[in-house]
């Protein structure tokens, strides 16, 4: 079976934070770019939160597999594309809307890797799912790196939203050495991102 996570699904956006705002006012003119390039990207994104991935009944097992191995490379091109958007709001350099912005692309990945799993086919099941398990791996870490990011810059900006609550909560349902290892990959990349720890995890003050 043909892996449906490409190199730049993975790899393409995993951009440190390391220039965030550090307070929770942003410039005006920054504040002003990245809430007008969130709106936009909302725009898109927003479509991509009820996602489902729906295989017709009939197929063989080959075809049933195909297809929704199929479907799943059309749908993580959708969440590139969809995280991409927030791209621009990042640019804008405003801490705040960073923060949001790294929030919802994480959001995404996390949506795509859960419907993945959710929509496993009756049929070639056990086929399926051993591929999946392998495949979706990277997608939660997308999700994981930028939940700690979110989390982290809300601490340290001292700025709690319901977005930056919501990420937290995601971040704490991930099993503290799975998030972990995501987080080790990522310093692969990028050794100035510091290692996981519980604190990450607790809850805000």
């Amino acid at each position: 079976m043909r892996a449906w996570v490409t190199g730049a699904v993975v790899a393409g956006v995993l951009v440190h934070a390391s220039a965030f705002a550090q307070d929770a006012v942003p410039a005006t003119d920054a504040a002003a770019c990245g809430e007008a390039a969130f709106a936009e990207a909302e725009v898109e994104a927003r479509a991509f939160d009820d996602l489902e991935i729906a295989i017709p009944p009939g197929l063989t097992e080959p075809e049933t597999i195909d297809r929704y191995l199929s479907e799943l490379r059309a749908a993580s091109e959708r969440a590139a594309a969809a995280a991409s958007r927030y791209e621009a709001v990042i640019r804008c350099r405003s801490g705040f809307w960073s923060s949001a912005a790294y929030a919802r692309q994480g959001q995404i990945y996390e949506t795509l890797a859960r419907a993945s799993r959710r929509s496993l086919p009756v049929v070639g099941r056990d086929r399926a799912r051993a591929a999946v398990d392998v495949q979706t791996r990277p997608i939660d870490c997308l999700a994981v790196v930028r939940y700690v990011l979110v989390v982290r810059a809300a601490r340290a900006g001292g700025f709690r939203t319901a977005l930056t609550r919501a990420v937290l909560d995601a971040l704490v349902r991930y099993p503290f050495a799975e998030a972990a290892s995501c987080v080790v990959e990522q310093r692969t990349r990028d050794a100035s991102f510091a290692p996981l720890t519980l604190a990450d995890m607790a809850p805000y003050r």
